[in-house]
């Protein structure tokens, strides 16, 4: 079950990043290879935060800029904090990670 969740998470975070490409693409502009790349390390993120037992719990959204993460979500517990950034560090491609306030 949490490898469909997983698997499901992932495929449509690339659902969504090829239909926003494809969008873009009509009216004669382009997503830049960064943004691809940063939809790119979200999904990796979201998949790496749902195989961790007490990160899944955690009610937290990562958003990626330029191969840097921002924590944002509702969990005011340090150590399910301080685990989920450590995730999101030890990520291939990230940059940094930073809590927004």
């Amino acid at each position: 079950m949490k490898k469909h969740l997983v698997l499901f998470s992932v495929l449509m975070t690339l659902l969504l990043a090829s239909m926003t490409n494809g969008c873009a693409s009509g009216r004669g502009s382009y997503v830049p290879s960064i943004d691809r790349e940063d939809r790119a390390l979200e999904a990796l993120v979201q998949q790496r935060i749902q195989a961790d037992r007490v990160a899944r719990r955690a009610m937290v959204d990562v958003r990626v800029e330029y191969g840097f993460a921002t924590i944002r979500g509702a969990e005011d517990d340090p150590a399910v904090l301080a685990r989920i950034a450590s995730i999101i560090r030890n990520t291939p491609g990230i940059k940094g990670v930073d809590r927004a306030d």
